[in-house]
C-alpha cells in the first residue's frame, strides 16, 4: 500500500510542475507567489481533517523540529518554483531524484534503516541516469535552475527526514495544514516590505492557478507522508520518483523542450531503474 501511495504522491509531483511551467503567468515575486501557493496548500490540507480525524502531539520537543522543517521547507518551496522557471522541465525532474543519496544516507545515520546492497545499487543508477540526460558533449548543463535543484535536493532531505520522524504524532492533514502555514508565514517574512502588496500582485497576475498548485501540493504531501507511515523513507522517496518519466515525456513532446531529447529520455529510464531496485529490491 506504501509504494502505491508513492505512486499517487508521483502523480501529483507530476501535475502541479506541468502546471508551473505551461499555466503560470511570470511573477513579480516569486517568495510572494509561493506564499499564496503555500497558503491554498494548507487551506486543502484542512479540508482532510474531519475525514482522518484531529490528532496533535502533547510533546512540546517535538515543536522545535516542526518548525526547522518548515524552513527547510519554505526554501525548499521557493527553490523548487524558481528551478522549474528558469531550467528544462525534465532536466530538473531528473535532477530530483539525487536527494536519493542524501535520504539513504541519513536514513541509515538517523532513522536506523538497514544500508543494503540494492539501496545503492539503485542511487548509483539515478546518479548516472541524471548525468546522462545533463551531459552536454564534454560539459554538463549548469544554469540558474539547475544550481536551485541541486540546493533543493539537499535541503528536502532535512524536511523528509524529520517529516518521517514525527508525522506519525499527527494525523496527517493536521500535520499538513499546519506544516504549509508555517511555510506560508516564513515566506511572507522573506518577502520583505508591503508583503501584502505583493501578495496582491501575485494573485491578480495568476489567481485560480495559484489555487490549483497549492491544492496539487497539498495532495502531494498527503500521500507522500501516508506512504511513509507504510514503507522506509528510502523506498518511498525513490518510487516518488518515476513522475520524472511522465514529465519527460511531457516536456519533450507538449512542451517542446528538444534539447539532448535522446538523452533526457535515457536519463530518465535509468533513473526510473535505480527507483524501483530502490522500492523492490533494496
Amino acid at each position: 500500500m506504501g509504494i502505491l501511495l508513492a505512486l499517487l504522491s508521483a502523480f501529483f509531483a507530476f501535475s502541479w510542475r506541468i502546471t508551473v511551467r505551461s499555466k503560470i503567468k511570470p511573477s513579480k515575486n516569486d517568495f510572494a507567489f509561493t506564499a499564496l501557493v503555500d497558503f491554498f496548500a494548507a487551506i486543502t490540507a484542512l479540508c482532510f481533517i474531519p475525514i482522518f480525524g484531529l490528532k496533535i502531539p502533547s510533546n512540546t520537543d517535538l515543536l522545535g523540529l516542526f518548525v526547522i522543517s518548515a524552513i527547510l521547507s519554505a526554501i525548499g518551496d521557493y527553490l523548487s518554483i524558481c528551478a522549474i522557471k528558469n531550467a528544462d522541465t525534465a532536466d530538473t525532474s531528473i535532477l530530483m531524484p539525487l536527494s536519493n543519496i542524501w535520504v539513504l544516507l541519513f536514513a541509515f545515520l538517523f532513522l536506523g534503516e538497514v544500508l543494503t546492497f540494492w539501496k545503492i545499487v539503485g542511487v548509483l543508477l539515478v546518479v548516472i541516469g541524471s548525468v546522462t540526460a545533463l551531459n552536454q558533449g564534454k560539459k554538463l548543463v549548469i544554469n540558474k535552475g539547475i544550481v536551485a535543484t541541486i540546493i533543493y535536493g539537499f535541503i528536502i532531505t532535512g524536511t523528509i527526514l524529520i517529516d518521517k520522524g514525527i508525522s506519525s504524532n499527527f494525523s496527517i492533514p493536521v500535520y499538513s495544514a499546519i506544516f504549509y502555514f508555517l511555510c506560508a508565514g516564513i515566506l511572507s517574512l522573506i518577502t520583505g516590505q508591503n508583503t501584502i502588496v505583493k501578495m496582491k500582485e501575485e494573485w491578480k497576475i495568476n489567481r485560480l492557478w495559484i489555487v490549483a498548485v497549492g491544492v496539487q501540493w497539498a495532495l502531494f504531501t498527503i500521500t507522500m507522508l501516508f506512504a511513509y507511515s507504510l514503507e522506509d523513507a528510502s523506498k518511498t522517496i525513490p518510487v516518488m520518483r518515476v513522475y520524472i518519466v511522465l514529465v519527460t515525456l511531457y516536456s519533450i513532446f507538449v512542451l517542446k523542450e528538444k534539447k539532448r531529447m535522446w538523452q533526457k529520455i535515457a536519463g530518465s529510464i535509468v533513473v526510473s531503474v535505480g527507483a524501483f531496485v530502490l522500492a523492490y529490491l533494496g
